[in-house]
């Protein structure tokens, strides 16, 4: 298929081709990525997805290769790549007889049955949970903090281009960690809701047993009331009239920020926005926050709505109801926490460094402004920062303009 090119930058149009990025079917998803998706974004997704989901598929026994993403003109497809004949351009899927057969002679599905018996019988979700908790977390956090903590600004160029290359490194293993995570975190939230969608409860339902399960989600809604308690009967208009409120509301203010103001809030892109860039947002947030959030009447709140919940489940099938929905709320906090801490943190922090490189670039009149730097791509970036070579002005602002055609 093909399409005229818009090209915003004023040239003449081109026809692009619209090709598949590969063997198999795939499928146009803009769930996260709308369009005109950045190159270091398409680069992260393009290698995290496949090996993250490919690595707990192994894990699980899924009789799945892997699930894939890729790029055409910045819109990301998926598809789901076959345990075997992954490379074949097959138009439809062999007859259910051949496919029924492999499976049970195919030394990798033989496998893969076994170790999906075993998971069933011995789930390994919760090992990792507890590593999540324990170790991955911390860890994640630590890492992330001490990214946030450099003085940009105060680098030299060779400084800050390593300092890009170890936040490249960081969000590159990140992105594996992402969709490995998923494959733990989601599974028993899909076994529960598909459970109770089969006993004819609505997921609107369902979800509300779900809460107070997510203290990583908790935890922002009660600094932000802690803050908005502080203010008392004050009534400020701007973020800086509310740190003039009191020192000690200045100060949860700033313990807010270094948790959460380097994390992207707009979008999953590069070109989202951090709170840090939004001094208004975080205004309104606190400002229209609860004096109060109760953790445990959210928490008594869900084991309400479980009881009711469990009494539409024939008394045959509520062990496996209650068996399900522990396992769904053990996973919660992990599924909850695994975008922002894993991703959309580390990915605000890029955009930070990335943007002082697009500072010091464009007063050296290599790019227009600053925010061209985001639409470079990893090697791109630090080589003009370092060498003052790569793409030209004028590449570069097409590019940008046609990423904001693309993403509408």
């Amino acid at each position: 298929m093909t399409t005229t090119d818009p090209n915003p930058a004023g040239q003449s149009p081109g026809v692009l081709d619209w090709l598949p990025p590969g063997p198999g079917q795939w499928s146009l998803d803009r769930s996260h990525y709308p369009g005109g998706t950045t190159p270091i974004s398409q680069w992260l997704i393009e290698t995290g997805m496949e090996s993250g989901f490919r690595r707990v598929f192994a894990e699980l026994g899924a009789p799945l290769g892997a699930i894939a993403g890729r790029f055409v003109h910045g819109f990301m497809y998926t598809r789901t790549v076959p345990l075997v004949g992954a490379n074949r351009s097959a138009t439809k899927l062999p007859p259910g007889w051949v496919l029924k057969v492999a499976s049970r002679v195919h030394p990798e599905f033989r496998r893969r049955t076994r170790l999906a018996e075993k998971a069933l019988t011995d789930p390994p979700g919760p090992a990792v949970v507890r590593r999540w908790t324990e170790e991955l977390k911390p860890s994640i956090t630590r890492r992330n903090r001490e990214f946030a903590a450099v003085d940009l600004p105060t680098l030299s160029d060779a400084d800050l281009a390593s300092h890009c290359r170890s936040l490249l490194d960081h969000l590159h293993s990140m992105a594996d960690l992402h969709f490995w995570l998923h494959g733990y975190d989601l599974g028993p939230v899909a076994r529960y809701i598909a459970f109770t969608i089969a006993q004819g409860i609505p997921t609107s339902e369902a979800v509300t047993a779900l809460s107070g399960a997510s203290p990583s989600t908790m935890r922002p809604r009660e600094q932000l009331s802690a803050i908005r308690h502080a203010i008392g009967d004050a009534r400020p208009s701007t973020l800086s009239e509310l740190r003039a409120v009191s020192p000690s509301v200045s100060a949860r203010i700033d313990e807010y920020l270094d948790e959460h103001g380097d994390t992207l809030v707009t979008g999953y892109d590069l070109t989202g926005l951090t709170l840090w860039e939004l001094p208004e947002t975080l205004f309104e947030s606190i400002m229209s926050a609860p004096t109060r959030v109760d953790g445990g009447a959210v928490v008594e709140a869900a084991s309400h709505a479980a009881q009711r919940l469990r009494a539409k489940v024939p008394v045959a099938l509520r062990g496996d109801f209650d068996d399900r929905l522990r396992d769904a709320r053990e996973v919660m906090d992990m599924r909850d926490d695994n975008g922002p801490t894993v991703f959309e943190h580390p990915m605000g922090l890029l955009r930070r460094a990335l943007l002082e490189v697009g500072r010091r670039i464009a007063a050296r009149g290599l790019v227009d402004r600053a925010e061209l730097a985001i639409v470079m791509s990893h090697d791109e970036v630090v080589q003009m920062l370092l060498d003052g070579l790569g793409p030209t002005r004028a590449d570069i602002s097409h590019r940008c303009a046609a990423r904001i055609s693309y993403s509408r």
